[in-house]
């Protein structure tokens, strides 16, 4: 491509680009895409000026008056919102944090790779060209979908800084995606502090990248300071070596660049190129590079890879099943064959032997040790799980969800009172989360502090009115206390929330349960269809249904959902003070005893309302 030499950049027609670009490309030059929140928009996803005019109406609507001084104070123009997205941003979650992230999944959970993503997939993924490099300041995951959706190649996913040098790699030609702003699921950078300066990991990298790749702009507006610090020393630095590397840098109609970004373009000797959108021109790339959208063919090949992942897991589920009869006929399972029993999936597995080698690279970053902690909780290895959270909590004590995390595994290890502690911890840190009140709430209820579970239950529906789930909580703590109408009136609300929720119907049939054993008269049927309803994969409606079964004294019924519950987990102390009464039935004091040594292993603490058979 010709060399601008003008103070301003030269404009260049998109398909006059598109077809020098396919040119260099296929005489082996290297060309990168830098994609910002415009090539999102067509799957739906909101651009940065609109998620900031979002955010301003709300602070508007809450707090108009010291909004209308915060922006007066900071300059913030409201025809060019997009320019303050990170410090609106800041503003508008600065009591809350992590809700931040939240508005940001619920925003990105829905959307689906558009046309465009389809074209740049197949760009990306094309290995007779060097173009297999897309860096995002995005947090959404469509351009690795839309590799795995629509190609044959697995890309790599640069999500964090500490994953920067396997950038450098250029004989690997998968195709990567680099997201400077970290992966939605990493703690992703959205406050201005954050988004003006860049890690020195990410700069070392980009600027590698750019001393050796033109980049081609699309959807990004150069509204935050470090990517565009990062392309402007790079440019400076090109210069100074005598390198060109023309940035292309692609615009919406009717959208005239910012001065800020002529000035990069025509210091690189680059083109500004006008488009439509990032769908029609992503379509007019795949057209010029041959790359067809063939829907019969991806439903066959799709059609194609179920059926061998569905026939590969019959295959080795046989294998599994073969191994298994062997090991109990030979008294034992092997080491694998134990792994394989282990709640960890494969992926989980790979994950983690992963996340060892960073935290091995990278000992001081905080979130791999509370990655790995997740990993290991899944696994029911709560130590192991306690002990991860511990370290990322001495690297980073000011994080709230650190402390959470601890206290759920405490919470699973029965250690009710360590949990109540860590969670306390993260209600100081982060006051305005509903599941940290909610978290310890539950704890506060295994230890019947049921005034305090009380008061965390109703802060976590005042803070999230929504959830249906908190309700739930709610109303079994006031159908412990005695308090049975009003535990039913909560969970009809929670009901009105989500009539799905198969824990609300357990609840409420166990409320009804207590007030026929109160009154000693016989459950109605709703209450059985209600227990009945509120089977999922916990161990919660079983032993609820059990307590009605032996209640109705259909021992054998009660029997099944202990079986059941314990298959789920043996380590919840009411699944075994159930068990207990009902050996209590079968004569069986021996079996009694030990359930109830069990039972206070798991630090159930009983009353009045747990006892569905008397002793004889």
């Amino acid at each position: 491509m010709g060399v601008n030499l003008v103070d301003k950049p030269e404009k260049l027609k998109l398909l006059k680009f598109i077809s020098d670009l396919k040119l260099c490309a296929e005489a082996k030059q290297r060309f990168c895409f830098i994609l910002g929140a415009g090539a999102s928009r067509s799957a739906g996803i909101h651009t940065g000026e609109k998620m900031a005019k979002d955010w301003l109406k709300h602070l508007n609507g809450q707090e108009k008056d010291d909004t209308a001084q915060w922006l007066k104070e900071n300059n913030i123009d409201e025809n060019d919102l997009g320019s303050h997205y990170s410090k609106i941003y800041e503003r508008r979650f600065r009591t809350h944090p992590r809700a931040g992230y939240i508005w940001l999944q619920n925003e990105i959970k829905s959307a689906a790779p558009s046309l465009g993503h389809f074209h740049l997939a197949q760009i990306l993924a094309d290995e007779k060209t060097f173009m297999n490099l897309a860096i995002t300041t995005n947090f959404d995951s469509l351009i690795e979908d839309a590799i795995v959706m629509y190609t044959d190649q697995k890309p790599l996913i640069v999500s964090h800084e500490v994953l920067t040098p396997f950038m450098e790699d250029w004989a690997d030609r998968r195709p990567i995606v680099a997201k400077i702003h970290r992966d939605l699921m990493l703690r992703p950078k959205s406050a201005e502090a954050e988004t003006d300066t860049i890690d020195p990991q990410w700069g070392a990298a980009l600027r590698k990248v750019l001393s050796t790749c033109s980049p081609i702009v699309i959807g990004y507006g150069g509204n935050d300071g470090s990517l565009m610090d990062v392309m402007e020393r790079a440019v400076q630095t090109n210069e100074e070596n005598g390198i060109v590397l023309p940035i292309y840098w692609c615009y919406i109609k009717g959208f005239r660049p910012k001065e800020r970004i002529q000035a990069l373009v025509a210091k690189s000797q680059g083109f500004l190129v006008e488009i439509d959108d990032f769908d029609t021109a992503m379509y007019l790339f795949g057209e010029e590079f041959g790359h067809q959208f063939d829907g019969e063919a991806l439903k066959k090949n799709t059609e194609k890879r179920i059926e061998a992942h569905i026939d590969t897991y019959k295959k080795n589920e046989a294998e599994v099943k073969r191994k298994l009869e062997e090991g109990q006929k030979s008294g034992g399972l092997t080491e694998n064959e134990e792994l394989v029993l282990s709640s960890i999936t494969a992926s989980q597995r790979k994950e983690l032997e992963s996340l060892n080698a960073q935290i091995e690279k990278s000992p001081d970053e905080p979130e791999l040790y509370h990655r790995r902690g997740y990993i290991y909780h899944l696994a029911d290895e709560y130590q192991k799980a306690i002990d991860d959270r511990t370290k990322a909590i001495e690297l980073d004590p000011s994080n709230a969800f650190y402390y959470f995390m601890r206290g759920t595994s405490h919470n699973w290890l029965n250690q009710f009172d360590k949990a109540v502690a860590d969670h306390t911890k993260a209600i100081k840190l982060d006051p305005c989360y509903a599941l940290y009140y909610n978290a310890r709430g539950r704890n506060y209820n295994h230890l019947n502090e049921y005034d305090k579970a009380i008061t965390d239950f109703t802060k976590a529906i005042e803070l999230e009115p929504n959830d249906a789930c908190f309700y739930e909580d709610l109303g079994a703590v006031l159908c412990g206390t005695g308090e049975i109408e009003k535990a039913l009136e909560c969970i009809e609300k929670g009901l009105q929330i989500d009539s799905n929720e198969a824990s609300l119907y357990s609840a409420r049939g166990y409320a009804n349960l207590k007030k026929a054993k109160r009154s000693e008269i016989t459950c109605s049927p709703s209450v059985l269809e209600d227990f009945n309803k509120g089977i999922d994969s916990t161990t919660l409606g079983y032993n609820r249904r059990a307590a009605y079964y032996l209640y109705c004294d259909e021992y054998e019924n009660a029997y099944a959902d202990l079986q059941s519950a314990l298959n789920i987990s043996n380590t919840h102390g009411t699944t075994w003070y159930l068990l207990a009464q009902y050996y209590i039935t079968q004569g069986n004091m021996e079996e009694y005893e030990r359930c109830i040594r069990k039972s206070e292993e798991y630090r159930f603490i009983p009353t009045e309302d747990d006892v569905f058979v008397e002793m004889p």
